[in-house]
């Protein structure tokens, strides 16, 4: 498998048009018909799982976007293990946009929590609850599907957490603009331990450089064509960002 994926290398590691590195084998156009290839396939897939034609329209804009990040983040897989992530992914944001109007029940939820309306008891966070924060992080989010969808079993555990912890950095900032998005690990945990949310992002910090440390120096230092693909995996993710230190970062590394 990791063969297979590495000889596609020069077919599907490239990024956005405005982005495709000098030298590379791919020219715009055909990088476009990649893309555009791709996101065909992925409507096709909805419609035939019984999306209607009008919520694909709606999902559009959020179907483009995963299909960049797959193209950056999943250079490395075959066209076909692509389009399950990008229609994987196409649901999720299917369903955390539009719940209401696709089940009673969750419509029900919905009117409860505008109303500010309980519908479950209350939880409390404790200094002695750090390890249920952890797992209510992990559960909360979508990382394991995307550990899942390539790497082996023994990198999970390591990849998820990488996952969980970059999300957290990167969207933090955007969150705290969002009253309602501001119940997250980071606030959670700052209220845990009686510190301002700084401290935990630093931690975060840390803990997501050790994570990718162990993963190049214990898990993959025997297995280059695996350490390669972390490596294509770590920069793709961080790179279709567009943050020119991570991109000329990448670069270095290839």
């Amino acid at each position: 498998m990791v063969g297979n994926a590495i000889d596609t290398f020069n077919i599907h590691s490239v990024g956005p048009l405005d982005r495709i590195p000098p030298g590379s084998s791919v020219s715009k156009n055909n990088y476009e018909r990649i893309v555009n290839d791709l996101n065909s396939r992925v409507k096709n897939r909805l419609g035939s799982d019984g999306v209607s034609a009008e919520f694909i329209q709606v999902m559009q804009p959020s179907i483009k976007g995963v299909v960049d990040i797959t193209n950056w983040a999943y250079s490395f897989v075959s066209p076909k293990v692509q389009e399950a992530i990008v229609v994987y992914t196409s649901y999720v944001i299917y369903i955390d946009d539009v719940t209401s109007q696709i089940s009673d029940d969750l419509q029900n939820y919905t009117t409860q929590l505008m109303r500010g309306q309980q519908s479950h008891m209350r939880f409390y966070l404790l200094p002695d609850t750090f390890e249920y924060l952890m797992f209510f992080r992990a559960k909360t989010g979508i990382t394991e599907a995307y550990a899942f969808f390539y790497f082996p079993e023994d990198t999970i555990p390591s990849m998820v957490l990488y996952l969980a912890y970059v999300n957290d950095l990167l969207s933090f900032y955007k969150e705290e603009f969002k009253p309602s998005d501001s119940r997250n690990f980071i606030h959670s945990q700052a209220r845990l331990n009686g510190i301002r949310p700084f401290e935990p992002i630093k931690r975060i910090q840390v803990k997501a450089i050790e994570l990718v440390r162990k993963m190049r120096n214990m898990i993959f230092s025997d297995d280059e064509a695996m350490l390669n693909i972390i490596e294509r995996f770590i920069h793709g993710y961080l790179s279709e960002l567009r943050i020119p230190a991570v991109i000329e970062m990448g670069n270095r590394t290839n």
